[in-house]
């Protein structure tokens, strides 16, 4: 057997498949979000009155951004662990949960804010 057929050999052996980049990301943010689910009803518990809380608009809001604020450091994270990836694509969407939540405390400051009914929005309470 000559040397180039040996290492050829030896290497295909020792080749290990890892699993794709894209399930890794998607199985990382499916447990850490059923971590932080765990830990928050363990550690707060369910509102007593989370019926008459989700028709609020705030109750809404907190979804809303904490998601919005979730998703995009999902975003730039995955462009991080690449090396020489263009952070400047995915920075600015950092910024969209802190400009929401200034907007809202703006109209909150105005009065605007109380005249809208998000759960217009988010439920269909035409009677069919």
């Amino acid at each position: 057997m000559r040397t180039d057929d040996l290492i050829r050999a030896i290497s295909a052996d020792a080749a290990r498949r890892s699993p794709p980049l894209r399930a890794a990301w998607w199985a990382a943010a499916a447990v850490s979000f059923a971590v932080a689910a765990v830990a928050f009803f363990i550690l707060l518990g369910p509102r007593a009155d989370i019926a008459l809380a989700a028709e609020t608009p705030r109750f809404l809001f907190k979804f809303l951004v904490t998601g919005l604020l979730a998703a995009s450091a999902f975003a730039l994270l995955r462009l991080l662990a690449r090396p020489g990836a263009p952070v400047s694509r995915a920075a600015p969407l950092l910024a969209l949960a802190p400009l929401l939540l200034a907007d809202v405390n703006k109209r909150l400051g105005d009065g605007t804010l109380a005249r809208i009914d998000l759960t217009d929005v988010f439920f269909d309470k035409r009677v069919q």
